[in-house]
């Protein structure tokens, strides 16, 4: 994750929208939920860039606001207690974004599979990558379980 990250804030010359952090619990996933991750999300952003995740684990929020994202807990009764979502507070140093006619979707699990059809519905060219295959990543490991 984090060489994939750190090759995207090489080569990103706009401000990313959207983070949709869908990596399962952290203890599940832990080279996922981390300080280089946060801040290379934070290089990324700007100004109101919005952040979503599953997970509501205290180390997640706090590592995001840190990073600069006001986050807040958002209840998912009745399927689950709570997940997170915020907002980036701080301008980025990147410059103003310009609207992409493509765009690469890394991983293809639900988050990634919606976001690409979202996108290519909007008449956005979209690339979908995942290592694993579609839908091949940790919920695989527990259907297999």
């Amino acid at each position: 994750m984090v060489t994939g990250l750190t090759d995207l804030v090489n080569r990103q010359n706009n401000p990313v929208d959207a983070w949709f952090l869908d990596g399962f619990a952290p203890a599940k996933n832990p080279h996922m939920w981390g300080e280089k991750i946060y801040q290379s999300m934070a290089h990324l952003s700007d100004q109101g860039t919005t952040v979503t995740t599953f997970t509501s684990a205290g180390h997640v929020r706090r590592g995001l606001e840190q990073a600069g994202f006001a986050m807040r807990k958002v209840d998912q009764q009745p399927f689950k207690r709570e997940s997170l979502a915020g907002e980036f507070k701080h301008a980025a140093a990147r410059g103003s974004a310009i609207p992409p006619t493509t765009v690469c979707v890394h991983g293809a699990g639900i988050a990634g599979a919606v976001l690409a059809r979202h996108l290519a519905d909007s008449g956005v060219d979209v690339e979908v990558v995942d290592p694993n295959g579609t839908a091949r990543g940790a919920s695989a490991i527990d259907a297999a379980v």
